[in-house]
């Protein structure tokens, strides 16, 4: 009820009723009213709401033109580019996907889905991706006049069966040969579709990045205001008191999530997503509060302040507390196994924290598993987190959590070993040193003890 091209849709009724009931006073009368709603919630009400943010954007139609007028405009003006992102493969693959779970029964009843095509023309007409994703929202206007022509297309022919007077027997073949085509066809789409029964069948593990994701979300407070750069978070975080996407215009608002390792679902431009992050993150205000799985969350001092006890601080089986260089301290690790055999693998978490910002140097740690002659029989280097957490983007204050998974080799002879942990740039090969008390380089590593048995 608060899509404002929902009232595309009602016109749609109105045209419906004219053709098909001959009621032209109320047809027209719902024509008008819904377009009059429709520019005035598209050019008052959202452009009211939005205050300083700019005009209202719609993803996906920037290449007919700005605003309604333009857009509306741009359908004369840029045709023939019209045409052929209504025609691309994936548009038709849609509109197949659309019609296949019913057998393709809703063409039987060509004006029902009239009223279907003002939501499905705006479907088709964008180059925004998730617009034409069969399983997005913007699908939800479309599907019910789909259906509801099914149902009046199933009928029709019924009709068609008295005219003919057909026999009951043939009747009774024709209707259960289509039932039994609607409902194969169903299953046939939801299967290769990976819906359903695929889905039932073997249900899915979650996603372990957007898990992570979502977990960031959930912690968010109802209060506070958020952006984010990944549309499909918008769902997530919808009952926030401000929710805005990442662009050139978005606010300082209390936190900001952003993903380093897989590309948003978005129609801002990389560089205006970048340099909107840089304003936003690079500020004074603004601290980091998690870094995980390459998810950044960002979030306002005076936000933090009043939120800071939702956020659980992470927790560690070891202290270390080493000062690398004046700008990171290790502050803790935590070891799956202090004694192992040659040939298994060692996993250590270790607990970074920022120091001071901003971190200059892309730092990349290292691990090396050494026996007492300093000889490497294991070795893990990478950027901290899987390399999606960069010391770039870190904060003062802020806590990695970062992993590193390394192999013992085979022939490892039994005996004591230390894990020498440190930071590098890979540039210059450059080592950052530890300091002591006094400020001065007492080491460039960390060692930490682990066994070989037999």
């Amino acid at each position: 009820m608060t899509k404002e091209e929902m009232a595309l849709t009602v016109a749609a009724m109105g045209a419906y009723v004219i053709l098909s009931a001959r009621q032209w006073r109320i047809g027209a009368a719902t024509i008008a009213g819904s377009l009059a709603w429709f520019v005035l919630v598209a050019q008052v009400v959202m452009p009211a709401l939005r205050g300083n943010y700019g005009p209202v954007p719609f993803p996906g139609y920037g290449y007919l033109g700005e605003g309604v007028w333009g857009i509306a405009g741009g359908i004369f003006t840029n045709t023939g580019e019209l045409l052929n992102v209504i025609a691309a493969q994936a548009k038709q693959d849609y509109i197949y996907w659309l019609l296949a779970p019913l057998a393709f029964v809703s063409l039987l009843a060509p004006d029902v889905l009239l009223v279907a095509l003002p939501a499905l023309l705006v479907i088709l007409a964008s180059n925004f991706p998730p617009t034409y994703e069969i399983f997005e929202r913007y699908v939800a206007p479309v599907i019910p006049p789909v259906f509801v022509a099914a149902c009046i297309g199933l009928s029709r022919i019924s009709r068609i069966f008295d005219a003919l007077r057909t026999q009951t027997r043939l009747r009774t073949a024709v209707s259960t040969v289509l039932l039994l085509g609607m409902a194969g066809a169903t299953v046939y789409a939801q299967s290769i579709l990976h819906k359903f029964p695929a889905s039932l069948l073997s249900p899915a593990e979650p996603d372990p990045h957007f898990a992570t994701a979502i977990g960031f979300t959930q912690v968010i407070p109802e209060v506070a205001s958020v952006v984010v750069e990944d549309h499909r978070w918008l769902a997530r975080l919808a009952h926030r008191k401000g929710l805005y996407f990442l662009s050139a215009t978005s606010p300082d608002a209390d936190y900001l999530l952003v993903d380093r390792r897989r590309a948003p679902v978005t129609n801002v431009p990389a560089v205006d997503r970048e340099q909107a992050i840089r304003r936003i993150a690079g500020s004074e205000s603004y601290a980091s509060l998690r870094c995980e799985d390459g998810l950044m969350l960002y979030g306002n001092r005076s936000a933090i302040e009043r939120d800071g006890a939702l956020f659980a601080p992470y927790e560690w089986e070891h202290d270390l507390n080493k000062d690398f260089g004046g700008l990171i301290r290790l502050l803790g690790y935590s070891l799956d196994n202090p004694s192992v055999r040659a040939g298994d693998t060692v996993a250590i978490t270790l607990y970074w924290q920022a120091v001071q910002e901003p971190i200059t140097f892309d730092f990349t740690v290292f691990v090396n598993l050494l026996d007492r002659q300093w000889r490497s029989v294991g070795q893990h280097d990478g950027r901290p987190n899987d390399s999606t957490c960069s010391t770039l983007d870190w904060k003062r204050g802020l806590i990695v959590q970062d992993w590193h998974v390394l192999s013992v080799k085979s022939d490892a002879a039994p005996g004591d070993y230390d894990l020498r942990i440190g930071l590098y740039t890979q540039a210059d090969m450059k080592r950052l040193g530890i300091l002591g008390p006094n400020g001065n380089v007492v080491d460039d590593n960390v060692a930490i003890p682990l066994s070989v048995h037999p």
